[in-house]
C-alpha cells in the first residue's frame, strides 16, 4: 500500500492524485522489499525481479525509456535479485544472488562507477574488474557501499566529506576499500549504510 504525494506516479496506482489513505498497488505481490526513492519507487518480488514506478527522467526506473510511469514496470535485464538499494539522486542498484552488483540511473560523481542510464549494467570493482563477491548494498547521496563477502568495505562516487572513508575527499568512480588506517582496510563488517554525506558501520563484534 502506497499514500502522500503522488505528482509524479510515485504511488504507482495509476494516476497523479494525491492519497490521504493508504491504496492497493495493483500489479505487483508477493514483494519481499521495498524501497523509495526521489519520486520513484521500487520493489523486489520473491521471484527475484525487481519493479519500478514514478518519476524516470534519468532512466532510473530501469525500464529501458526516460517516460515516467503511474504503474510497476519490470526493471529489464535483472533477474535473481536477492536485494535493493535506491538513493536520493536517482540512482538504483540491486545485488543479484551470484554476488555481483548493478546499477541504473543518474551516472552524475561516479555514483554508478563507471555505468549509468535507462537499463541495469554490473558495476566495476577494483583493478579493472567488474564488482563481484558482495554480500550487501546500500545507497548514499550520489555514493554507495558494498560489504564484500570477506568482510570488507567498497565505496564509490561524492566524497566531499570522506565518506567513502578512503583518507581522501576527492570523488571516485572507481570502487576503493573503506580504510581502517592508512595501512589496514576495514575489516569484519556486519552491517554498512550510508547517510547524506557520512557512513555508519557495525563490525561483527
Amino acid at each position: 500500500n502506497t499514500w502522500g504525494y503522488n505528482a509524479n506516479g510515485e504511488l504507482g496506482i495509476g494516476n497523479k492524485t494525491n492519497q490521504k489513505n493508504p491504496i492497493k498497488v495493483d500489479s505487483i505481490s508477493t514483494i519481499t522489499k521495498i524501497a523509495a526513492g526521489k519520486y520513484s519507487a521500487y520493489a523486489l518480488g520473491d521471484d527475484g525481479n525487481v519493479y519500478s514506478f514514478g518519476y524516470n527522467r534519468y532512466g532510473q526506473l530501469g525500464d529501458g525509456t526516460s517516460s515516467t510511469r503511474t504503474k510497476p514496470v519490470l526493471v529489464t535485464n535483472l533477474k535473481d535479485v536477492v536485494d535493493i538499494a535506491v538513493s536520493s539522486t536517482y540512482q538504483a542498484y540491486a545485488l543479484k544472488s551470484d554476488g555481483t552488483v548493478w546499477g541504473w540511473g543518474y551516472s552524475n560523481n561516479g555514483a554508478l562507477t563507471n555505468v549509468g542510464g535507462s537499463i541495469p549494467k554490473q558495476l566495476a570493482g577494483v583493478d579493472g574488474e567488474k564488482m563481484q563477491n558482495i554480500a550487501s548494498i546500500s545507497a548514499g547521496y550520489y555514493s554507495a557501499l558494498a560489504i564484500t563477502n570477506e568482510g570488507k568495505v567498497l565505496a564509490w562516487g561524492l566524497n566531499g566529506y570522506g565518506q567513502l572513508g578512503n583518507g581522501t575527499t576527492n570523488n571516485s568512480s572507481v570502487p576503493n576499500y573503506v580504510k581502517e588506517s592508512a595501512e589496514n582496510d576495514f575489516s569484519d563488517a556486519l552491517i554498512a549504510e550510508m547517510g547524506r554525506h557520512y557512513s555508519v558501520y557495525a563490525k561483527e563484534d
